[in-house]
């Protein structure tokens, strides 16, 4: 589970309930930078029939509209949800994010959130063309130009909405939890992911595999990060805390938990890091791991 402006949403890779909010993030990168596009025109949520886009794109050889959404489908039924930029083309704030009736403009828009970073909030009980068959897979299709001078172009997201997140067990779930820090060195200067990966197993002997393997998608709640300084010195504290168990980055899809560390004012030195995260009703706090700063 994540947050948008502090309310609870679901990312696409986390099996989103067909009933709540899902998080559909696009990230644009180019020749290994992260690119802002120039202007992002909509997103077009259609469904996913034969796992291809194709039947929703204009593919004609020699059309002016060529890999671009078909001109007949915009605004017909086929369309289960559109989100726009405002009408100054301009890309919404996080803040801005408002999913209750009066903030239905907010539900609708495009949020930018860092240099190549766009995101939408899915709410299907808003659309109507999404109310009746809310369950399955689907296509988020963005219309966007890349450069002032290119022509339009799309590219195409896939996600799934499910009515079976619900499951039922006989006993309760037993979990452990394995976890390791990638990073060990950084160079003072740096601005660099600390990445801690996160791995479960369930010693539950009579739970079938399947409800099992639920726990390979990202199931972590409320992940936060602690960093401390540590001191050689005899003549003052042995510590100083640089990170109060603030809230990660991000959590990617296999549950590796990420968090920008700008050590640009940090002195070198050896350096505590420790995470700690909600899974079930579980709170876990990770080992410390060690980090040289040189």
């Amino acid at each position: 589970m994540a947050r948008f402006n502090g309310i609870e949403v679901t990312p696409r890779f986390n099996r989103p309930n067909f009933l709540g909010l899902t998080y559909l993030e696009h990230v644009q990168l180019d020749n290994g930078s992260y690119s802002q596009p120039f202007f992002v025109s909509s997103v077009h949520v259609f469904r996913d029939l034969d796992g291809k886009p194709d039947r929703w794109l204009d593919l004609s050889a020699g059309s002016d509209r060529y890999g671009l959404i078909k001109n007949d489908l915009l605004g017909s039924s086929s369309v289960l949800a559109n989100f726009a930029a405002n009408a100054a083309g301009e890309l919404l704030d996080e803040n801005q994010f408002d999913p209750s009736p009066s903030g239905i403009a907010s539900v609708s828009g495009i949020y930018g959130l860092g240099t190549g970073r766009l995101g939408v909030i899915l709410d299907p009980s808003i659309y109507e063309n999404m109310v009746d068959q809310p369950v399955g897979n689907f296509f988020d299709i963005w219309t966007m130009w890349n450069f002032a001078q290119s022509k339009p172009v799309t590219h195409v997201h896939k996600f799934g909405l499910y009515n079976d997140t619900v499951i039922a067990i006989d006993e309760p779930l037993m979990l452990t939890t394995k976890s390791r820090m990638l990073n060990k060195y950084i160079n003072q200067g740096s601005k660099v992911n600390l990445k801690i990966e996160n791995e479960y197993f369930s010693t539950n002997r009579n739970i079938s595999d399947d409800i099992k393997n639920i726990f390979r998608d990202s199931v972590v709640r409320d992940a936060r990060i602690n960093i401390i300084k540590m001191n050689n010195s005899t003549a003052g504290p042995s510590f100083n805390t640089i990170r109060e168990w603030v809230e990660v980055t991000e959590v990617t899809s296999d549950d590796t938990l990420v968090y920008m560390f700008d050590t640009a004012s940090m002195a070198i030195g050896t350096y505590q890091v420790q995470a700690k995260f909600t899974i079930l009703d579980e709170t876990i706090f990770t080992d410390q791991f060690s980090l040289v700063l040189r």
